[in-house]
């Protein structure tokens, strides 16, 4: 705020003419919806497009020099803008889907037999990097998948260790409690009486 007697300045007044709206700043705020990353990539198109308009209006960009300039980045800008989408909308790559292919094939034919005969009390431990691993890396690719690629706020870690911990302290609980670690909760989650692959 200014105080009385006190001139705003030319440069805090070209800032002015620049900065975001109320309704700009809240819209670029909207991230807890699906749609919020497409938010705010339009807001900054046409916070751009805004500029543009008012610098023709002033008769700024009436200069050659300065015309080439914006041109040559707005090209740019707009070559970004057209990769994004096209990796937004891209399908899972090849390598994901070949690592969770691989993860799912152990789940079923290594975890169920193998680690509660062998390991016995120490099955909770492999079953937790194998729920790590299958987990993560499904939220992460479902993640990659959203409008726009992938971004640090796509994933909630808090959330996520939280579910984690969860999950470890009851593999964690019934491994001590069992003669065969794991395999009353095993059974608990199939609803079965006998331990049986289930197909993914």
């Amino acid at each position: 705020a200014l105080e009385p007697g006190e001139q705003l300045s030319e440069e805090a007044a070209v800032r002015i003419s620049c900065s975001l709206t109320a309704a700009e700043h809240a819209a670029v705020h909207v991230t807890s919806s699906g749609m919020g990353h497409t938010f705010r990539v339009y807001i900054v198109a046409s916070w751009l497009s805004k500029l543009v308009s008012q610098a023709q209006e002033e008769q700024i960009l009436s200069g050659d020099e300065i015309a080439r300039n914006v041109d040559y980045n707005l090209g740019r800008f707009n070559g970004a803008w057209l990769s994004a989408r096209q990796i937004a909308y891209s399908s899972m790559p090849e390598s994901i889907t070949h690592m969770l292919w691989i993860l799912a094939n152990m789940i079923n034919f290594v975890l169920p037999w193998e680690y509660v005969s062998v390991c016995r009390w120490m099955t909770w431990l492999p079953s937790i990097f194998i729920t790590i691993s299958f987990h993560g890396i499904i939220r992460i690719s479902s993640a990659m998948e959203n409008p726009f690629g992938f971004d640090e706020d796509d994933i909630d870690l808090g959330k996520m260790v939280e579910h984690f911990d969860e999950e470890m302290c009851i593999v964690m609980h019934y491994a001590a409690l069992d003669d065969v670690a794991g395999e009353n909760i095993y059974r608990s989650l199939q609803n079965s009486d006998n331990l049986v692959t289930s197909t993914f």
